[in-house]
This record gives structure tokens, C-alpha cells and sequence, in this order.
């Protein structure tokens, strides 16, 4: 019997672990090296090819998943030629694939081919993924949405719904498709959304949130619906109304449900209605939702009011003095993010008292603390705090400080971004440099050419954004003479950087040298022994505030990746690192030795795209693509938006509450592997 998509990875996972006698190691090894070098040479593109044509299912699958992820347009014929392959897996890999090989643009002829097995289709694992890839392939006219959702919408099987509704989201987050929804479509996705069944399983509350988020994406979701949405017995369904107050065409309509929101039991949906409310309705509705916001229990609701008094309650005495007495509040019994929060809100709202109060935030030990004490500095216009806090200890303080004097002071404070240059984080030199643009001081070149031969030195390709933000500043401050310092980059072991320097020359010069760069070799990829290892491995993470969460790996569909995350945890790399970034209630980020997002793990890893960005998945963090650094998020909710655009390297099988309840700055202190 064919399986459910729903198991259709575990699956694979379980026949790439089989002992070594029941498939052919080898030549997955070899597939994995390939796809791991992108391909780089005929002979490893003739490989992955000649894998489609493999007697060993399991070969074929890897094989078609690895062109996918190339992002070739030349391949496509090859994959959907393996649409009418015999096994209903390696037809499902290949509808998967499509989606990634058609990244770049519009592919009516991938489309074309993936509706036509869609309707033919009888697989319910291939038949999922042939929906899903209908929808998420690019298109870039109605007349192209239209045919795709109208098949969609025709997939009345109730064993089907999972699938259309994965298709119909990624189809209605396409731009060609804002209010270009048949009404097939808008029916269905409507009836999805009203759809209970007694075992009402992850995929049945998936496909009545993906239905929501479709509606709400295509700026098509009438009030009936969100409301429907409301009454889910799901969280997860609710907040995508909760969500949809910021977009609703209705004004009316939109505060209804928003006031239903803000009154829902469960706090990641009062969360987003809260932001939502403000983005939508700012002070336009009074202060009052916000001041009931900020007493909430949860922790989360609260610093989403707090940020909205400072934006929607100008003007309003109670908020002031609400966020007056909570910035007063640091190093009271409490965390210290209630009044990092209302520091900065309250500096929007009252420089005045803002400043009063700046002084204990500035003089704290926590770095987290120090940066928003220079974001409220710089809301305030404090160029004295400023200037002692871009001398501070910590590299993120500093950014925050260099960011709010270029607001302030502009080019009167280019001696302290000149300064900067001469530090090593990648965050702190993109900033100096955007500073110094139209830079009249004469150290502004030297000092960036000499943070560009520094940084590079190190030979890391992490540096990249770093190094690019140098060159352009360098660029736009310098002139043909400048060539010889900057020329040998032409030859770098990164190809932007190489392309900025030769773009530099061609400017300075009239006449563009042809980029020739060197990259540097790859780390080795793990081998099948090693990835049965990491199979059965769990990664925990204690944390220094209590708990521990664990983590199951994939390494079958993301090799690369959980080998070094795992490398990392083992060798005690990430002990005491944090989680510098919550974005509740989607996801946490972290695990920077930075505490930042332009602070990894070189060198880069590619990107292994294959599954979804369910609650508990484990991501990798990207700046681009095939820009993995080490740095991991972690989905509390579901965020579908991030689909097969970042790597899911394994999940959460215990913790998820300790997630739930994680605010910025959370510090691991010590992280194991078993």
C-alpha cells in the first residue's frame, strides 16, 4: 500500500539507514559528494543524472532531489521525466524538486507537466507532492493561477485536502495571484477551513490553517471565514485570523475580529493580535487594548503591547507612566526585558523621562540590556550616551551605537565610525562602512582597505557580507589609484567578492577585469556510516535557566548540516551561546558566536531543502542561498511562509515548552550529543 506524504521522508530516512548489504552505499555516497559540490563538473552532473536511471529506488529518489536543488532550468526536462517514473516515491521526489529547480522565474512548462500527472496521478504520497509543487512553481499571470488553482479546487478526495492546501498557500502567496482566486478555489479553500473530523490529526489542523493562510494571502478571506477560523479548537488555525486583522480590507470587519482576538485563551493568538491590531489601527482606536495588553500574564503579550504604546499612544499620560514604571523596574525581581522594552518605548513617547532613566540600562553587565539602551539613545538623540556605548565591550552594543550616531550626528561623528573599522565583527564593519557613505574624511579609504585586507586574511567565506559592504564603500571613496590595493581580490575564494572588485575596477577604470575566483576547498561530506550515526543520534541543549530541549536529526535529507551541528555540539562550541533572536510566537534564532545574524561557523554550507517548517522543526539560518553558517532556528509555530527556502536539519522531540516560553537573550549552557 502506498504511504501518506506524512511519512514518505521518514520512510526514505529508514532505507538510507538499512545495513550496507541492502543498498548500494556507494553510489549514495557518491550522489551526496555531487550534490554537496553543486555539481561543479561534468562528470558529477553525468552522476547525478545516470542516478535517475539507477535499478535502486532509493538512488533514484536522492538523484532527483539533488538536481532539483541545483536550481538548473536545463534539468527540468530530466525531472519531469522522472514523473512517470514506476515507484511512487522517486515520482514524488521529482514533483518536489521541481519546485526548487524552477526557483528563478516563471516555468510554464514544469507546470504544465506536473498538472497533467496531478490528474492522472493515484499515488496519495506522489499525488500530495504533485499538488504541492502546482502550486509553489512560479507563475506570473492569473490566467496561470487560474488553471492551477481550478485543478486544485477539483480535488474534492478528502485523502487529498493535505496536498491542495499546501498547493493553493504557496499558489496564493504568489504575487500574480493577490485576488486572482477563482471562485472554485475560494469555495474550497472555504470548506477546508470549516472541515472537522472526530480524529483530527497534525494534518487535519494543517490543512484548515494552510486553507486560512491561503484565503488571507490572497487578500480573498471574508470575515465568515476568519471567523470560522476563531472557533477552531487549534491555536495554531486561530492565530492565522489573529494575523489577518493587519490586512483585511474592512476596517469594521477587521475590528471585530481583532477585539475577539485579543480575548482568545491562548496567548501566542493574543500575541499576534496585538501586533496585528497596532499595525492596522496604530492609536486610531485608543490606547486602551494596548494598556490591557501590557498587564497580560504571558510574558510575550506584554512586550508586544509595550512596543505598541510606543508607537500608537502618543500623547497618552496612563501610557507613559506605564512605561516609565516598567523601564524603572531593571534588576527588580522580573526579567529584564518588560523594561528594555518600555525604555525604548518610552523614549518614542517621552525623551524626557527616557533619559532619566537611560543610565542604569547603559551601566548594566547583560550586553542584551546595554543594546537597548543605545536604541534608546539613539530614539532620544543622545550623542553622548552613543559615543561611550560604540566604545562598548560587546561588537552588537557597539552596531547599535554606530547605527543611532549615523542617524543623529551623520558625518559629524566620522571619527568614531573610522574607529570601528578597525574591529573584526562582520555586523560592526557593515555598519561603519554604510556610515562613511559620501565620506569626506580623508581616513575613511585607508582604514576600509585596511579592514578589507584584515577581514580577508582570515580566509573565511563567513566574512562575505563584511567584505562586500567594504568594497562598495571603497568604491564609491575611491579612484584608479586605489586599483593595486584592491586588485588581487579579483582572484578572491569568494565569487561576490570577486565580482565587487572587479565591478570597483570597472568603474574607477572603464574597463571590468574578468572575475576569476579561487574557491576554497570543501569540508568533506559525511559518509553513510556517519549518517546512520547522526541518525540515531539526539542533540540536547541544557539550558542556563533550566531544562533541556532535544533534538532528532535528519541527516538523509540534510547531510552537510547535521554534520556540523552536531560537530559543533560535540566539540563544545556552542556552550554558552544564546539565542539572540525571538520572533514570537514564530521562531528563535540563535546560536551565534556573535550573538548575531552575521556571526557563524564557516565555511558556508549549502542549502538542503526538503521539509516543511512545521512547530519544532530545527532550521538552519541563511543570508542567501547555500549561506549556512551554523546558526540554527527553531519554529515554535508553524511558519509555512519559510518553505523551501531554508534547510530543516532535524526537530524537536522534547522541550518545545521551554521554546514556548524563550525570550532573547536565552543562554545554553552546555550542549551534548548521545
Amino acid at each position: 500500500m502506498p504511504l501518506p506524504s506524512r511519512l514518505r521522508a521518514a520512510a526514505l530516512a529508514l532505507l538510507l539507514a538499512a545495513p550496507a548489504a541492502a543498498q548500494p552505499r556507494s553510489t549514495l555516497d557518491a550522489l551526496v559528494d555531487a550534490e554537496d559540490a553543486r555539481a561543479a563538473t561534468p562528470a558529477q552532473l553525468a552522476l547525478l543524472r545516470a542516478g535517475l536511471r539507477d535499478a535502486s529506488p532509493v538512488v533514484r529518489r536522492v538523484a532527483a532531489r539533488a538536481l532539483g536543488r541545483l536550481e538548473r532550468d536545463a534539468l527540468v526536462p530530466d525531472l519531469v521525466a522522472a514523473l512517470d517514473d514506476r515507484d511512487a516515491g522517486v515520482r514524488a521526489a521529482a514533483a518536489e524538486a521541481l519546485i526548487a529547480a524552477t526557483a528563478h522565474g516563471d516555468a510554464p512548462a514544469a507546470r504544465a507537466a506536473v498538472l497533467a500527472h496531478l490528474a492522472a496521478e493515484r499515488d496519495p504520497s506522489a499525488s500530495a507532492s504533485l499538488a504541492e509543487a502546482a502550486g509553489w512553481i512560479a507563475v506570473a499571470d492569473t490566467a496561470s493561477v487560474r488553471a492551477a488553482a481550478d485543478a486544485l479546487a477539483a480535488r474534492s478526495d478528502e485523502r487529498a485536502a493535505h496536498g491542495a492546501a499546501r498547493g493553493l498557500y504557496g499558489l496564493a502567496r504568489q504575487p500574480a495571484a493577490r485576488g486572482a482566486l477563482p471562485a472554485s478555489a475560494v469555495a474550497r479553500l472555504s470548506a477546508l477551513v470549516s472541515r472537522r473530523r472526530a480524529s483530527s490529526g497534525r494534518d487535519d489542523v494543517e490543512t484548515r490553517e494552510l486553507a486560512a493562510l491561503a484565503l488571507v494571502a490572497a487578500q480573498q478571506a471574508p470575515e465568515s471565514v476568519l471567523a470560522t477560523a476563531l472557533d477552531d479548537d487549534a491555536p495554531a488555525v486561530r492565530t492565522v485570523a489573529a494575523r489577518a486583522v493587519a490586512t483585511m480590507r474592512d476596517s469594521t470587519a477587521a475590528e471585530r475580529i481583532a477585539r475577539r482576538a485579543l480575548a482568545d485563551p491562548a496567548a501566542p493568538v493574543r500575541t499576534f493580535a496585538v501586533g496585528a491590531f497596532a499595525r492596522r489601527f496604530a492609536g486610531r482606536r485608543g490606547c486602551a487594548p494596548y494598556l490591557a495588553a501590557a498587564a497580560d500574564l504571558d510574558l510575550t503579550v506584554r512586550l508586544q503591547a509595550l512596543d505598541a504604546l510606543g508607537t500608537a499612544c502618543a500623547g497618552v499620560d496612563s501610557a507613559v507612566a506605564l512605561l516609565d514604571r516598567v523601564a524603572g523596574s531593571l534588576g527588580g525581581s522580573g526579567s529584564w526585558h518588560a523594561p528594555a522594552h518600555a525604555l525604548v518605548a518610552l523614549a518614542a513617547l517621552d525623551p524626557v523621562r527616557a533619559r532619566a532613566r537611560l543610565g542604569a540600562f547603559e551601566r548594566s553587565t547583560d550586553f542584551f540590556v546595554r543594546d537597548y539602551a543605545a536604541r534608546a539613545a539613539a530614539r532620544v538623540r543622545d550623542t553622548t550616551a552613543l559615543r561611550r556605548l560604540a566604545a562598548d565591550a560587546h561588537a552588537n552594543v557597539r552596531t547599535a551605537a554606530l547605527a543611532g550616531l549615523s542617524e543623529t550626528l551623520g558625518h559629524a561623528a566620522d571619527d568614531v565610525y573610522v574607529a570601528a573599522l578597525g574591529g573584526a565583527d562582520s555586523q560592526q564593519l557593515q555598519t561603519a562602512a554604510k556610515a562613511l557613505e559620501r565620506s569626506r574624511d580623508p581616513r575613511a579609504l585607508p582604514a576600509l582597505l585596511d579592514a578589507l585586507d584584515r577581514v580577508s586574511a582570515a580566509r573565511s567565506e563567513t566574512s562575505r557580507d563584511a567584505r562586500v559592504a567594504l568594497l562598495e564603500r571603497a568604491r564609491e571613496l575611491g579612484d584608479s589609484s586605489t586599483v593595486r590595493r584592491i586588485a588581487r581580490y579579483v582572484a578572491d575564494f569568494d565569487t561576490l567578492v570577486a565580482a565587487r572588485a572587479a565591478d570597483a575596477i570597472g568603474a574607477w577604470t572603464g574597463r571590468r577585469p574578468t572575475p576569476a575566483p579561487v574557491p576554497l576547498a570543501r569540508a568533506p561530506v559525511p559518509d553513510a556510516a556517519e549518517r546512520a550515526a547522526l541518525a540515531r543520534a539526539r542533540v540536547t541543549l541544557e539550558m542556563a535557566d533550566g531544562g533541556t530541549i532535544v533534538i532528532r536529526l535528519f541527516p538523509d535529507d540534510a547531510p552537510t548540516n547535521t554534520a556540523r551541528f552536531a560537530r559543533l555540539a560535540r566539540d563544545g562550541r556552542l556552550d554558552g551561546l544564546t539565542f539572540h533572536r525571538v520572533v514570537a510566537p514564530r521562531f528563535v534564532q540563535g546560536l551565534s558566536p556573535g550573538a548575531n545574524e552575521y556571526a557563524g561557523w564557516g565555511p558556508y554550507t549549502r542549502d538542503e531543502l526538503a521539509r516543511p517548517n512545521r512547530r519544532g522543526a530545527v532550521g538552519l539560518s541563511t543570508r542567501g542561498r547555500d549561506t549556512g553558517d551554523g546558526q540554527i532556528f527553531i519554529d515554535v509555530g508553524d511558519v509555512f511562509e519559510l518553505d523551501h527556502n531554508y534547510t530543516i536539519l532535524g526537530e524537536v522531540v522534547s522541550g518545545m515548552e521551554i521554546l514556548d516560553r524563550m525570550q532573547e537573550g536565552a543562554r545554553v549552557r552546555r550542549a551534548t550529543v548521545r
